[in-house]
């Protein structure tokens, strides 16, 4: 294993953790908050944060922007559940973006309440398409 997927690796998962740290306090919108990495047969974090999601013992955060669920895959899998705050932008859905070779990384954003249960969250561009053309044609 190259040291860089590893340090890319730890990086990304300090941005993941950190981003469930800022999360503020007087959200309305509540997300699951958990990471689980499996190292060299080693399991860190909470199993039943990986997929199949199983909430028993996962704590949920307040959170004043979207929830989000992120996915990496390669040579260190790892999966987090946290808040998007508000602060660090607009979430953007990443669809298998390589990191590194052989590192792809998955990001799912939603808004309801604990929405970053799903083992995915899907954009459904017919549905919204439609959506957009129904409004725009009452205008």
């Amino acid at each position: 294993m190259n040291h860089l997927a590893i340090a890319s690796f730890f990086y990304f998962v300090a941005v993941f953790t950190l981003s469930g740290v800022e999360a503020q306090s007087t959200g309305s919108l509540m997300c699951y908050n958990c990471t689980y990495t499996s190292v060299l047969g080693f399991d860190v974090g909470e199993k039943g944060c990986s997929d199949p999601f199983n909430s028993a013992g996962i704590s949920d955060i307040s959170c004043d922007g979207s929830c989000v669920k992120q996915k990496l895959e390669g040579n260190i899998p790892s999966t987090t559940r946290s808040c998007y705050t508000a602060s660090e932008g607009d979430c953007i859905q990443l669809n298998g973006v390589e990191i590194s070779p052989g590192n792809h990384l998955y990001q799912y954003c939603c808004t309801g309440n604990l929405c970053n249960s799903a083992a995915s969250l899907t954009f459904n561009f017919v549905a919204v398409a439609s959506l957009c053309g129904a409004l725009a044609a009452k205008h």
